[in-house]
């Protein structure tokens, strides 16, 4: 399955790094300037703060989709120098999940918005995350080392690990040739860079019936970078730009807040269905009483004129049950849609079609999914790609997804 790269998190979304004044009360190292990472759906509600050196450039990027997550998060953090050579990235976690024995997903098939691949011992996740994921759009890339270390410089910093990961946290230090940006005096040059990331990774097992789930990924993810030989030059600076990195406790209020308050929105409209399904049996008994009182009167009567009633009250009552069920019908679907999406604003997943394997659960942090019906999906954020038109994609027919909830 092909996986676009995390460069392509920017694409098409607005910066939403913006400059704070000294006097905003962040804590600030001297000579460093404050930026905060604003939640725009949440009226620019300042989420996250950190601090960089005067000149250096800020990036960030959100992704909220209220109907479905009732969450935000930011996809990527990019910190750069003036010459475009030194930066620090801030980056998701990324995991996979895996059921043994495998009820039949198939490796690279959504399941509750992981990817589906056989779990991999702690030595050897981040290699293979920060190969193929973090930075797969790089060719010539070299792994220089990796070891394991208690928890390091950054962990618990900016923000806490996941329920449930160990303490151990991991260094990948990599390798590769890229083009200098025209900011620097190497530009358009093709410059080796040496790039350091410290993560956790994390493999946790639990048990269902007759089945064991693991989840395994990297947690806390995030990089310095140099050009080769100079990173040690400039590593207390990285660090501390990534230290200064912190979560605004009033936008978090104010998120817990605006999910509470959809919930609850939510529980109102199926208490407002409830009470329409009482209504609607309490209309079904009003009709029952005055249709027997009617019969008792009918018996009473010729029998013509009874059968005639009862006939006229047996129609009514064969519409209002129809009424009842129909509402009923409707109320169940539209539970049962809640509480999906429910399960995959948790999961922070979106459900498709697949024509191969029918409902397939896709990252919802990329606004274009295309599947070529045979089971391959192609997740991006680049509203101009089409994969039809992509030589180094296979020859099939490439249809844009459709999404069931």
């Amino acid at each position: 399955m092909l996986r676009p790269s995390y460069a392509d998190a920017f694409q098409g979304k607005m910066n939403c790094a913006v400059p704070l004044n000294v006097e905003s009360g962040v804590s600030v190292l001297e000579g460093f300037l404050p930026y905060a990472i604003v939640h725009r759906e949440l009226n620019n509600m300042p989420a996250y703060f950190i601090s960089v050196p005067k000149g250096w450039q800020v990036y960030g990027a959100f992704a909220t989709n209220w109907e479905n997550t009732y969450a935000a998060a930011p996809l990527n953090i990019k910190v750069v120098s003036p010459s475009g050579l030194e930066r620090v990235e801030i980056m998701p976690f990324d995991s996979n999940v895996w059921l043994y024995p495998s009820p039949g997903d198939a490796v690279g098939s959504k399941k509750w918005g992981a990817t589906c691949a056989p779990p991999k011992s702690l030595e050897q996740i981040p290699v293979e995350k920060i190969t193929q994921k973090y930075r797969n759009n790089i060719s010539n890339l070299k792994v220089l080392g990796q070891w394991l270390h208690p928890l390091s410089w950054f962990q618990g910093q900016h923000h806490k690990p996941m329920p449930g990961l160990s303490s151990i946290g991991a260094t990948v230090r990599i390798s590769y040739a890229d083009t200098a940006p025209y900011s620097s005096t190497k530009k358009g040059r093709s410059v080796v860079f040496e790039e350091e990331f410290e993560c956790i990774p994390f493999c946790i097992e639990s048990y269902g019936s007759g089945f064991t789930e693991y989840n395994w990924g990297l947690d806390l993810v995030c990089s310095i970078r140099s050009p080769n030989g100079k990173l040690e030059n400039h590593r207390n600076l990285l660090i501390a730009i990534i230290n200064s990195f912190q979560v605004n406790p009033q936008w978090q209020q104010t998120m817990n807040q605006t999910v509470q308050n959809i919930i609850a929105q939510r529980h109102q409209q199926q208490l407002m269905y409830q009470e329409q399904l009482l209504s609607q049996q309490r209309e079904m008994h009003r009709v029952q009483q005055q249709y027997a009182a009617q019969r008792s009167q009918a018996i009473t009567a010729q029998s013509e004129m009874f059968w005639q009633h009862l006939n006229v009250m047996q129609e009514l009552s064969n519409e209002t049950y129809a009424a009842i069920n129909q509402t009923y019908a409707y109320q169940s679907t539209d539970d049962d849609t809640h509480h999906k999406q429910y399960i995959d604003f948790i999961h922070d997943v979106e459900t498709y079609q697949d024509p191969h394997y029918g409902e397939v659960k896709l990252d919802m942090n990329y606004s274009n999914n295309w599947h070529d019906g045979q089971g391959n999906w192609i997740q991006t954020n680049d509203d101009l790609y089409d994969p039809n038109l992509d030589s180094d994609v296979s020859a099939h027919s490439w249809k844009r997804g459709k999404r069931i909830y």
